[in-house]
């Protein structure tokens, strides 16, 4: 008991949560009607629940293939939209990945930063996840 309580105590001192994407929030509700994106997990579900279900995520993993989705309905959703938002933390190795693709292919693109985060919007492609275009 002892032990686990020192690893909790360790973890909450050195763990540095990720703070609340709330200006990448803002910019998506300013959009008009419900925002489909794909992201990541935490930024995902966070970002379904306090909007109150405006943005609807559908969840990759590391791998930039599809994640742990609690709700099928959001992957569907998203899956069936003409054209998601794509949002990637700045500089992680999915991003880069992402946007090599797109290059690759001659996929046309809007990218937009947002408080630490990379936004992919207006492909000329719509592109699925495990990554493949359409």
């Amino acid at each position: 008991m002892g032990g686990l309580l020192l690893i909790n105590i360790y973890g909450d001192v050195t763990m540095k949560p990720a703070p609340a994407p709330y200006e990448l929030l803002d910019w998506l509700v300013r959009k008009p009607g419900i925002s489909y994106v794909y992201t990541d997990y935490w930024t995902g579900y966070w970002l379904a629940f306090e909007s109150r279900e405006r943005v609807i995520p559908a969840i990759f993993d590391e791998n930039n293939r599809p994640g742990e989705n609690r709700y099928p309905r959001y992957w569907q959703q998203v899956r069936e939209t003409e054209n998601p938002l794509y949002i990637y933390r700045e500089g992680e190795a999915n991003a880069h990945e992402f946007r090599s693709i797109l290059d690759q292919n001659g996929v046309q693109y809007r990218q937009t930063n947002v408080a630490g985060y990379e936004i992919y919007s207006n492909l000329s492609r719509l592109v699925v996840y495990p990554l493949q275009l359409k």
